[in-house]
């Protein structure tokens, strides 16, 4: 018996031995676990369970240390950069209300955040370099904020698992950089696909003017997506990057945009952003605007390609405007539209091209092909009446699009938030037949200075008091 109480105590030494070597490389200071680099003069906020990791396993399991709101000095106790967040760091801390990030932080480790269910909000510094797959899974962050940056977060395991964000109640995002994927798998694809892929309570994400690349299905199948906004280094938005948003209504797209990807905003019935002031845009896609609800579709001049079906199956389209002066290629004789809507949709095109048009295959099939009359919609006017914007111009029938640049956007409790810049509104005439207008552009003060003027609990357009300045597009 002795010899075998021996041999059993031999691997409980070595796993004692272990884990106080882990422990010395460990120090919690100032309600912080810290793992300390000497090499580096670094350190990394690291989860307290992991003292026990080796004992009991329900320690091992939950983490209760941090709680409340904290803040992440910039400099450990000891002098060390604050560069890191381990991996299941803050993983069920229950008790965890809100976060500070040091600027100084570069990575983000796997589950770290995971279970937070009182985390509401976070904001990703600029320093960050790399966050890895599922950092925030299971959480309730409701507000993220990925800060700017010229250089690209990269996010591990990503490609495998899909979105980042999926699953998480994540209401607005602002994502101020692009991301990269360091996955092998992810390198056959192409990359991350889809950041906010299937976000169920995503209402509105705002792409800042560093990022220049958006994923295949980036906000692909998100039921309560209001609003996208994409920044001016967007040139290209790619495959179902918005497909399948039901509620999708106000997207601002800059006017440098060059290609739309297949079904990129197929069934988003609200969606009619195109216009022929998009002079740098070269094709569309199959399907891009399929189900979409448009009563009339715009071709701008510089179009060159455009897919199967890009504007198929929409009973409402009536009127398609083509500013191409040579009809732009089609992907094959099926054409722009669906079969049925060759009878019911009205081609225009420009003047002295009528004859190249009928000749050409995806478009001669149109039983209605006539030349635009070469004039422009008069510029719309805008006018305050009983809290409403009132748009007006000086074509008849013409119809109004418009769409409103919020400086900032912001959610809370109250009814008043004060706002010191102003709303820009930016809104064109068109008319069947007839070229859009040229882009005019109004400056609004919100709420008198930011007060609920209407007392429905948001300062938005319909506090608008003043316009304080026109100018034009």
């Amino acid at each position: 018996m002795k010899k075998a109480f021996l041999l059993l105590a031999l691997p409980l030494m070595a796993a004692t031995s272990f884990a106080q070597e882990e422990q010395d490389s460990l120090r919690k200071v100032n309600g912080f676990y810290w793992q300390y680099d000497d090499a580096g003069r670094t350190a990394t906020v690291v989860s307290s369970y992991r003292w026990h990791k080796h004992g009991d396993e329900d320690a091992f399991g939950n983490c209760h240390c941090y709680y409340g709101d904290i803040i992440i000095p910039e400099k450990a106790p000891n002098g060390y950069t604050v560069t890191g967040i381990g991996d299941q760091a803050f993983n069920c801390c229950d008790g965890l209300t809100s976060v500070k990030l040091p600027a100084t932080l570069k990575t983000i480790g796997e589950l770290a955040f995971q279970l937070c269910t009182k985390l509401k909000e976070i904001s990703i510094p600029a320093s960050m370099q790399r966050m890895e797959y599922d950092a925030f899974g299971g959480s309730s962050l409701e507000r993220f904020t990925i800060e700017d940056s010229d250089a690209p977060i990269v996010v591990g395991n990503a490609a495998v698992y899909g979105s980042l964000f999926i699953g998480l109640p994540v209401r607005y995002v602002y994502v101020g950089r692009n991301f990269t994927v360091d996955n092998p798998s992810a390198k056959e694809t192409g990359g991350l696909k889809g950041l906010f892929y299937s976000c169920e309570e995503l209402e509105e994400v705002v792409f800042g003017d560093k990022v220049t690349l958006l994923h295949e299905g980036e906000c692909f199948s998100c039921p309560k997506l209001k609003k996208a906004a994409l920044g001016a280094g967007i040139t290209a938005i790619p495959d179902n990057c918005f497909d399948s948003c039901p509620l999708l209504e106000t997207v601002d797209v800059p006017l440098t945009l060059v290609s739309i990807g297949n079904y990129a905003f197929s069934n988003c019935p609200k969606v009619s952003f195109l216009s022929q002031h998009y002079k740098k845009l070269k094709t569309i896609g199959q399907g891009a605007f399929m189900n979409t609800m448009m009563a009339s579709a715009v071709v701008p001049a510089g179009v060159e390609w455009i897919g199967d079906g890009a504007f198929s199956f929409d009973d409402n389209l009536k009127a398609m405007r083509s500013h191409a002066v040579v009809p732009p290629t089609c992907e094959s004789w099926a054409g722009p539209v669906s079969e049925e809507m060759y009878k019911t949709c009205k081609l225009y095109v420009p003047k002295g091209s009528l004859a190249a048009y009928k000749a050409a295959e995806g478009w001669k099939q149109f039983f209605s092909i006539s030349e635009m009359n070469g004039t422009k919609c008069a510029k719309p006017n805008v006018s305050l009446e009983k809290g409403e914007l009132l748009f007006s111009c000086d074509t008849k029938d013409a119809e109004f699009h418009y769409s409103f640049t919020y400086p900032q956007s912001e959610d809370g409790v109250g009814d008043r938030v004060k706002l010191t810049q102003t709303v820009t509104l930016s809104v064109y005439a068109s008319c069947e037949g007839m070229e859009d207008s040229d882009v005019v552009i109004f400056k609004l003060a919100v709420g008198g200075g930011g007060a609920d003027v209407n007392g429905d609990g948001v300062v938005d357009v319909a506090d608008i008091t003043k316009v304080i300045a026109v100018m034009a597009g």
